[in-house]
């Protein structure tokens, strides 16, 4: 187990896998990856026109905004912790549960973006593909686009 890639906790395998592809593979899938995390936590909204381009063409705007990016991960992260809280506040806190996964969602899969940004680099991959894991509850998606990269 590596140590400092969070994917070994979940998935060994898939770090393996991700260490025997070219950075061009990398970045294609990470791309991928993290616009299937933000269309399924329905997070697409929150990012600006140029971040949605790219997620669906892979042609890097020269305007993309990591800071950008960075403010929007605040801001739902904040809107997580508000529900959190809203929903500690309660007597009966079940109803406030999926307020707090939907933000959490939104957060990690824009979380995914940034690092997919990176994703040619093997430490940048690894991170997306968690976030969007984290982001999606489940591995299902991410091997469906890992194998339409046929890898």
């Amino acid at each position: 187990m590596n140590d400092d890639v969070r994917l070994d906790l979940i998935r060994p395998d898939l770090v393996e896998r991700g260490r025997r592809l070219a950075p061009v593979q990398r970045a294609a899938i990470a791309r991928a990856v993290a616009a299937c995390a933000c269309h399924a936590s329905h997070a697409e909204p929150y990012l600006d026109a140029g971040v949605r381009a790219w997620l669906a063409t892979g042609r890097t705007d020269p305007c993309l905004d990591r800071d950008a990016i960075g403010s929007v991960i605040e801001f739902l992260d904040n809107a997580c912790f508000d529900a959190q809280d809203a929903r500690d506040a309660q007597a009966q806190p079940c109803g406030h549960e999926a307020q707090v996964m939907t933000w959490f969602s939104k957060a990690r899969s824009v979380n995914a973006v940034l690092y997919a940004l990176d994703g040619a680099d093997l430490q940048a991959f690894y991170d997306t593909i968690y976030e969007a894991h984290a982001a999606m509850g489940n591995c299902s998606q991410i091997e469906a686009i890992w194998a339409r990269h046929g890898t």
